[in-house]
C-alpha cells in the first residue's frame, strides 16, 4: 500500500502529502518546530538514500543584517569551514560509514549532502549537526584560504568555467550575479572567525535551511532527527534577499580570453527581462522558455537541425535557461571550428526563427520531453531529491511545474520567442591561446564543490 492510503498514525498529523502527478506515490512534507521544511520522498526497495540540506545563503548574499557588508566569496569559504571539526574532517566520518558526502554553493543557497546504502540515520544525524556549529581556529582559516586560491586558479584555466563566468560579466552591469561566486584571493584574504560566526548566526538558522531526503526511509523517523537537532535553536525566519538593481542593457558586447583549447568556445548570452517573483509566475517563464529552447536548439530543432547538418555546430552545442526572481538568461553555444561564421549563422537563424510561429508539433515534442525528465528523476533518489530542492527554492509544487509546463500553447510559446529575440545580446569567447582574435561555453557552473 502506498503511503498516501495507508491508516493514519499519530504523527501523520505533521506530514503534507503531495502526490507525485504521472508517478504516483507521495512526496511528504513538515516543518521542525522551529521552521526549518522536511520533505522526504519514500523510495522503498531502493538501496541508496540521499539527503541534501539546503541554507537560503549564497554568493548574492553580501551583507549581514545589520548592514555590514560580506566580502565576495564568504559565502564559499564558509561551506569549506563548514566541514571542520575538533575532531577532524567530516568527510573522513561519512567515508568511515561508507557514505559519499559533497557541498556545493550557488549564487542564491549552499547545500549539504550524502549518499549512503547503510547507516542512514548516523548519517543524518552528521548533516544535521554539520551545519549547526562553526569549529574555525586562526590556522585553519588560513589554511583554508590557500586551498581556496589554489581553487580560484584551477577554476580560471577551465574554458568551461572561465567561459560562463565573462558571458556573466558581459551580460550584467550592476546584479552581483556577474561575479564569482568564490571570489578571489584578494576577496577572501580579510575573511576571519568573527565574520565567519556572524555570518552563520544570521543566516545558519534552522528556519533559513530546507532538508530534502529520498530512498527506503522511515519519514518519521527524519523528522524526529530534524527536530531533536534543531530543538535549541531561538526563534529565526526565512531569508528574504533583496532585488537587485540592474539595468536592461549588457554590459559589453562581447568578452573574450584565450585558454589552451583545441578550439574555440563560443557562448551567445540573451538577457531575458527577470520575472520579479517566484512561484507560479517563475513558473510559467521558465516552462515557455524551455519549451522556445527545446523547438530552436534541443536535438532536431529548426535551428540545431541546420547547423549540425552543415558541419557547424556538433555535440557541444546546446542551450540553456536560468532564471530567479530579478535575474534570468539563456546561454547558447558549444566549440566550433569557425567563429565569426558560427557567430553569424546563429544570429541570422535565430532571427529568422522569431519571424516564424512555434507550431503545436514542436511543442509537443517539449512537453514530452520534459514530461520524461520528471518522470526520470524518480529513478534514483538523488535526482529526485535534489529535483524538489530546486522546486522548494523557486516556491513550486510539484503539480504547479508539471502543470506550467503541460499549459504552455503554441501563440504563448511564440510569443516568448517574440520577447526573447527582442531583448539585449552579448557574446563570451574562450579563444586557442596563440591564435589571434577572432576565434563562449555554454553552462550553469556552480561554485567548485568539495572532493
Amino acid at each position: 500500500m502506498s503511503p498516501a492510503r495507508r491508516p493514519a498514525r499519530a504523527r501523520d498529523a505533521a506530514w503534507r502529502a503531495e502526490e507525485a502527478p504521472l508517478r504516483g506515490g507521495a512526496v511528504w512534507t513538515a516543518t521542525t518546530d522551529v521552521g526549518m521544511p522536511v520533505v522526504v520522498r519514500p523510495m522503498p526497495g531502493f538501496a541508496k538514500a540521499y539527503a541534501v540540506l539546503t541554507v537560503h545563503f549564497g554568493a548574492l548574499d553580501r551583507a549581514l543584517p545589520d548592514g555590514r557588508p560580506l566580502p565576495l566569496g564568504l559565502a564559499h569559504f564558509l561551506e569549506h569551514k563548514m566541514f571542520a571539526t575538533p575532531d577532524g574532517d567530516v568527510f573522513d566520518v561519512y567515508a568511515q560509514r561508507g557514505a559519499a558526502a559533497n557541498a556545493w554553493t550557488t549564487w542564491s543557497s549552499t547545500a549539504y549532502l550524502f549518499g549512503c546504502t547503510s547507516r542512514f540515520l548516523e548519517n543524518l544525524g552528521t548533516l544535521l549537526g554539520t551545519v549547526r556549529t562553526v569549529h574555525a581556529d586562526a590556522a585553519g582559516i588560513e589554511r583554508e584560504k590557500g586551498i581556496i586560491g589554489q581553487e580560484i586558479a584551477m577554476y580560471a584555466d577551465d574554458a568551461g568555467w572561465r567561459g560562463h563566468a565573462q558571458l556573466l560579466e558581459a551580460l550584467y552591469v550592476a546584479h552581483p550575479v556577474r561575479d564569482e561566486i568564490t571570489g578571489s584571493a584578494a576577496t577572501i584574504a580579510g575573511i576571519d572567525r568573527a565574520l565567519l560566526v556572524a555570518t552563520h548566526a544570521a543566516y545558519y538558522h534552522p528556519a533559513n535551511t530546507a532538508l530534502f531526503v529520498a530512498g527506503d526511509v522511515d519519514r518519521d523517523a527524519v523528522l524526529a532527527a530534524a527536530q531533536a537537532a534543531t530543538a535549541s535553536a531561538g526563534p529565526g525566519a526565512r531569508h528574504r534577499r533583496r532585488r537587485a538593481d540592474e539595468p536592461g542593457r549588457v554590459a559589453s558586447a562581447e568578452r573574450r580570453c584565450a585558454l589552451p583549447v583545441a578550439r574555440p568556445q563560443v557562448t551567445l548570452g540573451i538577457k531575458d527581462v527577470p520575472p520579479g517573483a517566484t512561484g507560479a509566475a517563475l513558473a510559467a517563464q521558465e516552462a515557455a522558455t524551455d519549451v522556445v529552447l527545446d523547438a530552436l536548439f534541443g536535438d532536431g530543432g529548426r535551428i540545431e537541425a541546420v547547423l549540425y547538418r552543415d558541419g557547424v555546430v556538433d555535440d557541444t552545442f546546446g542551450a540553456a535557461y536560468q532564471a530567479e526572481d530579478d535575474f534570468a538568461f539563456v546561454s547558447v553555444g558549444g566549440d566550433v571550428d569557425d567563429e565569426r561564421g558560427f557567430r553569424a549563422r546563429l544570429e541570422e537563424a535565430f532571427d529568422a526563427a522569431a519571424r516564424l510561429p512555434v507550431g503545436e508539433a514542436e511543442v509537443e515534442r517539449a512537453r514530452r520531453r520534459a514530461v520524461g525528465g520528471y518522470l526520470r528523476a524518480f529513478d534514483a533518489p538523488e535526482r529526485a531529491a535534489s529535483m524538489l530542492l530546486g522546486l522548494h527554492e523557486k516556491e513550486i509544487g510539484l503539480r504547479d511545474a508539471l502543470e506550467a509546463m503541460l499549459a504552455v500553447t503554441p501563440a504563448q510559446a511564440t510569443e516568448r520567442l517574440r520577447a526573447l529575440a527582442a531583448c539585449p545580446r552579448t557574446w563570451s569567447v574562450v579563444e586557442p591561446r596563440g591564435r589571434g582574435a577572432g576565434r563562449a561555453a555554454p553552462g550553469l557552473p556552480r561554485a567548485p564543490t568539495r572532493r
